[in-house]
């Protein structure tokens, strides 16, 4: 018998304005319990400082959990290490006031889904390095529990299928549908996802793909993340794959 999903809303660790409410949360799976870990980095002398809460996965016995849940775990765990590494900045020049070169980077999970199959979540990162405004950025991760592998956008997909060209077309209608008339609507800020290149996290229904501030719409506009239903994509799905699986 499958296990019932989970999704559910986490503590977050730094705001982001442009974040709209999450899905409301599901029942949590018989002996699992996700709870939120935080990297915490400061380095005064590199004015860098990283606070980014990321779900784990537990056991409510305290028994070990299997294999591909602890890679499920570390697969997040090192995806979000991985990232605020590439926000680390080189020393500043020499002489340089090192409050010019600052690096603030506040990040929270307030999207998570658990099955039997399926790992899959939404680190959403608000980074501040100068300037008026910082920007948002998606850091999506999908593990397969099976195998204990992580799963990229194309992986769910047979060969040949225009999957991305669906979910761009979907996530424009969406965006429109919540931005007036005379904001911008920048069709080429689509471009990266008819290309397979899109943030993309899984639930229950839906393939909800993350658009960041100002790649389509004026940052004012915020973030948007549009929900396709599975139903859009099922024919391209790949036959023995993730999705074919968790039906």
């Amino acid at each position: 018998m499958r296990l019932l999903p989970l999704l559910l809303v986490l503590a977050a660790c730094g705001p982001d304005p442009a974040t709209p409410d999450a899905p409301p949360p599901l029942p949590l799976p018989p002996g699992r319990v996700v709870e939120t870990d935080s990297l915490l980095r400061d380095e005064p002398a590199r004015t860098y400082r990283v606070a980014i809460g990321y779900p784990q996965i537990r056991a409510t016995d305290g028994e070990p959990l299997p294999v591909a849940l602890r890679a499920a775990n570390a697969a997040v765990r090192d995806t979000v290490a991985a990232f605020a590494d590439d926000l680390r900045p080189e020393a500043p020049p020499p002489g340089a006031d090192p409050p010019d070169y600052p690096v603030e980077a506040d990040g929270r999970t307030d999207r998570v889904w658990l099955s039997d199959d399926v790992f899959s979540t939404l680190v959403e990162v608000y980074v501040y390095t100068g300037g008026a405004h910082g920007a948002t950025y998606f850091v999506p991760i999908t593990v397969d529990l099976v195998t204990g592998a992580p799963v990229a956008p194309a992986d769910l997909f047979d060969a040949g299928m225009p999957w991305a060209d669906t979910l761009a077309a979907h996530v424009g209608r969406g965006i429109r549908s919540r931005i007036r008339p005379t904001d911008v609507f920048a069709t080429d800020g689509l471009d990266n996802i008819r290309e397979g290149r899109v943030d993309l996290t899984l639930s229950p229904d839906s393939l909800t793909v993350h658009v960041p501030a100002g790649q389509v719409s004026s940052f004012a506009a915020g973030s948007f993340h549009i929900a396709v239903p599975r139903a859009a994509v099922e024919a391209f799905v790949r036959p023995g794959g993730l999705l074919a699986r968790d039906r």
